[in-house]
C-alpha cells in the first residue's frame, strides 16, 4: 500500500503501519478517555490502557488470519495497519490447489 511505513519482521510476516492509525489508536483513547467518569490521572491512564489492549486484540485477530492462512498452505506476506483496522495479504490466492 502507499503511504505505510515499513515496522519491521516478525514470525515471518511484514509489519507496515499508515500514518492514519495512529489517529485511530488516538480516537480509542480519546472515546475511552470521555466515556470513564473517574478523576484525573486515573481516566487517562485507563484510557491508554484501553486502547493499548483494543490494538493488541486486532493484532492477535490478524496474526491468526496469517495462521489459517499456512494451515491452508497460503502463505502470509505482509500485515497492514491501517486507519480502519488491521489486513494481511497472502500470496497464491489465484491458484487452485
Amino acid at each position: 500500500m502507499r503511504g505505510c511505513w515499513r515496522l519491521g519482521r516478525l514470525f515471518g510476516l511484514n509489519f507496515h503501519m499508515h500514518p492514519l492509525f495512529l489517529g485511530l489508536v488516538f480516537y480509542l483513547g480519546l472515546i475511552f478517555y470521555h466515556i470513564l467518569r473517574l478523576p484525573f490521572p486515573a481516566n487517562l491512564v485507563l484510557a491508554v490502557s484501553l486502547a493499548i489492549t483494543t490494538i493488541l486484540c486486532l493484532f492477535a485477530h490478524e496474526l491468526s488470519h496469517a495462521l489459517v492462512g499456512y494451515l491452508f498452505k497460503r502463505r502470509p506476506k505482509d500485515v497492514y495497519l491501517i486507519f480502519f483496522g488491521m489486513m494481511v495479504t497472502m500470496e497464491n490466492l489465484g491458484e487452485r490447489s
